[in-house]
């Protein structure tokens, strides 16, 4: 069915046409459907008459003539099947030959997301593959069961929603079915697309690479979304200067058994003294610690590459109960001038008008988070307690307790040493950013008091702050800001040509003194999104697309649409000038994808969900491994039992 017949009924240029375009898709997706079914329907029609036959055949013929009658048939059904499979699978292998080059593409390298600080000659697939970035999606197969093993432990989870048996077994029963059948088809089927011969090849390299060059390593970088392959003493020695600092103290031995029982201590008096219930205390209560092992991330846009120190503290003793203490002192943070993100800070900044002589500097503080004097900490949560003890029935000579105890216990490993933090708070635990914003806000405060005349602008988002100051008192609030502590210092960066880059946005001041707005990508940034050869959920890059393009939209002050840019070459809007040469090439954006979901942006359907009155209806969002075909099947399959059960990114047909 060709849809250039209806195009007539519609004007030319019209914003239906996409609508209609989607429709006779649809159309032909179902009329395909119903031909499927037909088919069946005739092959099981065929198959009882087939039966038929044989029962009359068996009463009336000699059991040898019989098996010669079949055996003949079943070789001449052999034989054709085998004609007929070879020439669908020839027609199929043109079809596939005939699709768009897009499809038959590979992903491309992009040279500005990786940084090869050797002298090595890095193979150019090792590089693209680098190029993807920690977030691209490798296809699965039955070779590689890792992902198949966490798919199954995720459906466990979601299976055990239900509190019915049945129900679970017979959902249980579903899946495994679908699992079968996926591996049987894909036993059977030996196609592999493009991409997918790609990401093998690239894979086998990289490791082969890696293991010939035991000495080089790939880090991903700690801004701009870049990859950087560097020799491992050169990454050693680096890692080793940082931590000769008088900020770190090397420890004989493993202290994590006995940051463990204190923590269970802690956690312990506050279940005796009723601050707690059994299940806070079961959650709070760690038995199977492991010391951090702190990594270094790159600084790509730097010379030489110096690192930031990163520590995971997920299998710390005290991450749990660092993650308890932050969600108190988050209810009880005002954060006046706190901004949550580049939306709000796009809402505020666009309706403010400097006074004459006015411009505009950002501040950042040096190292923020471990250069926090606990004095500091201790003073700041003592003086917001009137606001803190609102969130909390736990005193405050045990909440400080607390606190204290989380920051001494700052340790990690390296190179088989253990080390601890002996000031400040690690980068990496959940309570370190709540404690920087306090002691933040209070120095903000002070700093507020003091300067001798107003600041129409004072904004902060974590370590980076946005000022408006006369244009001659610059240097003079700087010194004030680094005379509140000897340890928070801080760095200016001043108006360009009357603008000023901070977060992902770009503020111009006009002469007129009213400033304005547009999306910002700095220049060290890779361009780097999600590729979308990547094999995740096409609704999730849609997604992806989708947010840049609101991104823009909303942080531009003067809008114009980022259609243009995707769709054309020559116009693009100037808020993401720096991005359009690098987006196409980079994320390869099925260009359809695109502009359904731009046509979409405004209009999207809200999601309809069945509710069983049967089952829980208290919503429980749950994910699972993305693997092409069987998510989406076993996700529509568990939808009858378990409706109460959400994806974070639901997943749709396509």
């Amino acid at each position: 069915m060709d849809s250039k017949c209806i195009h007539p009924l519609l004007e030319d240029n019209s914003p239906f046409i996409p609508k209609l375009q989607r429709i006779v898709e649809r159309f032909k997706k179902a009329l395909l459907n119903v031909e499927i079914k037909h088919t069946f329907y005739v092959i099981s029609k065929l198959t009882h008459e087939r039966d038929h036959v044989r029962v009359i055949l068996e009463s009336n013929v000699g059991d040898e003539i019989l098996h010669e009658f079949l055996s003949t048939q079943q070789r001449s059904y052999d034989n054709r099947m085998h004609t007929q499979q070879r020439t669908i699978g020839a027609k199929l292998n043109r079809l596939i030959a005939q699709t768009s080059a897009y499809y038959d593409a590979t992903p491309s390298l992009n040279e500005k997301a990786v940084t090869n600080a050797t002298n090595l000659s890095v193979p150019i697939e090792m590089q693209t593959l680098l190029s993807l970035g920690p977030k691209f999606a490798l296809p699965t197969n039955e070779r590689c069961p890792n992902a198949f093993y966490h798919f199954i432990a995720d459906i466990e989870s979601i299976l055990n929603q239900s509190p019915d048996k049945s129900v679970q077994d017979r959902n249980r029963c579903q899946v495994v079915t679908h699992i079968q059948n996926h591996l049987a088809r894909n036993k059977s089927d030996s196609y592999q697309a493009p991409v997918q011969k790609f990401c093998e090849q690239a894979v086998k390299i990289t490791r082969r690479f890696l293991a010939e060059h035991d000495n080089v390593i790939a880090l991903e970088s700690d801004k701009g979304k870049r990859m950087v392959i560097m020799y491992r003493e050169q990454y050693d020695t680096k890692m080793l200067a940082l931590l000769n600092d008088d900020t770190y103290k090397v420890v004989p031995r493993d202290p994590t058994s006995k940051f463990q029982t204190h923590n269970n201590n802690i956690i312990k008096r506050l279940l005796d003294l009723h601050l707690i219930d059994a299940p806070t205390y079961r959650k709070l209560k760690t038995t199977t610690s492991i010391c951090p092992r702190i990594y270094g991330q790159p600084k790509a846009h730097k010379p030489d590459l110096p690192l930031r120190p990163v520590v995971p503290n997920m299998t710390s003793p005290t991450y749990h109960l660092s993650k308890y203490i932050a969600s108190i002192l988050k209810q009880s943070s005002r954060g006046q001038f706190n901004i949550t993100d580049s939306f709000d800070f796009v809402n505020h900044i666009n309706r403010v008008t400097l006074p004459q002589g006015y411009v505009l500097v950002s501040f950042d503080v040096v190292s923020l988070f471990t250069n926090i004097p606990k004095d500091l900490v201790i003073r700041d949560i003592i003086t917001n307690w009137d606001d803190i003890q609102q969130a909390t029935n736990i005193c405050l000579d045990l909440l400080l307790e607390m606190v204290e105890f989380c920051l001494d216990t700052s340790y990690f490993c390296f190179r088989n040493k253990f080390y601890i933090q002996t000031f400040g708070t690690a980068m990496g635990s959940p309570l370190s950013p709540i404690l920087a914003d306090i002691v933040m806000d209070s120095l903000l405060h002070t700093v507020n008091r003091l300067v001798p005349y107003p600041m129409p602008v004072l904004k902060k988002y974590v370590d980076d702050l946005i000022l408006a100051l006369p244009e001659d008192k610059i240097h003079e609030v700087l010194d004030i800001f680094n005379g509140y502590n000897p340890h928070l210092q801080f760095t200016v960066e001043k108006e360009s040509n009357n603008k000023l880059p901070f977060l992902d946005t770009l503020i111009t001041r006009h002469e007129d003194q009213t400033l304005s707005t547009s999306w910002y990508s700095k220049p060290i940034a890779s361009g780097r999104l999600m590729n979308f050869h990547s094999f995740h959920p096409t609704t999730m890059k849609i997604n992806i697309a989708s947010n840049y393009i609101d991104r823009d939209n909303n942080q531009t002050y003067d809008q114009s649409p980022i259609t243009t840019q995707l769709s054309s070459p020559v116009s693009q809007p100037s808020s993401c000038h720096q991005h359009s040469s690098t987006t196409s090439p980079q994320h390869q954006m099925d260009p359809n994808s695109i502009n359904s979901a731009t046509a979409n942006m405004t209009s999207a359907p809200n999601s309809i969900s069945i509710q069983n009155p049967h089952l829980p209806t208290q919503t429980a969002y749950k994910s699972i491994p993305f693997i092409p075909q069987l998510t989406t099947n076993i996700a529509h399959c568990l939808k009858i039992d378990y409706p109460q059960v959400k994806d974070p990114v639901p997943i749709t047909h396509h």
